[in-house]
């Protein structure tokens, strides 16, 4: 691995560790080993998970699964060099998801059932806004749901409360908004 800008830092390393949940477990152990083989990814990996759960033993066990692992020692010496930590779950999660999308899914819904199956209206809307991690605008009393297409924004659906969902192609959500 490349040597870090400064591998000297003032970072502290909590004594105290904190666990992932069975479920977090699963979303990390979903991560594609070619992902913790490439450095700036494994590095945001090692962030992340870091960050999160303050666990030098879980970034450690984490990081032996790629072909390119050295030592424990040079984990921390790679963690130590996070100056902002703002690298969270969120990424780990975003590693899952384009690792293995239907085993991220199916993680998702296995330990979430219970709140599916309530059928309440908040609970299924937490539950796509969960699953999909889409950006969601509201504009006026309708609902766009974007995805992130190659830097791109794309609009793919528009909800008016009381109808179905409408399929769009790209546009300008205002035009729409105005049935221009």
């Amino acid at each position: 691995m490349p040597s870090p800008n400064n591998p000297n830092s003032n970072k502290t390393f909590p004594k105290s560790l904190t666990e992932p949940t069975r479920e977090q477990n699963a979303i990390i152990n979903n991560i594609a080993v070619k992902y913790l083989d490439n450095y700036g990814d494994w590095l945001k990996i090692m962030w992340g998970l870091f960050n999160t759960f303050h666990n030098i033993e879980l970034c450690d066990r984490v990081s032996k699964k790629s072909s390119k692992y050295s030592s424990k020692k040079e984990v921390i010496k790679y963690i130590a060099c996070d100056k902002q930590n703002v690298i969270s779950f969120g990424t780990i999660s975003h590693y899952s998801k384009i690792s293995d999308p239907e085993r991220h899914e199916d993680i998702f819904f296995e330990y979430h059932i219970e709140d599916i199956m309530s059928f309440g209206d908040k609970s299924l809307a937490d539950a796509y806004i969960n699953l999909k991690n889409d950006n969601l605008i509201k504009l006026f009393i309708n609902l766009l749901v974007l995805q992130n297409t190659s830097s791109k924004t794309k609009f793919i659906s528009l909800y008016i409360p009381g109808s179905a969902p409408v399929p769009l192609c790209c546009g300008d959500p205002l035009a729409i908004e105005s049935g221009v």
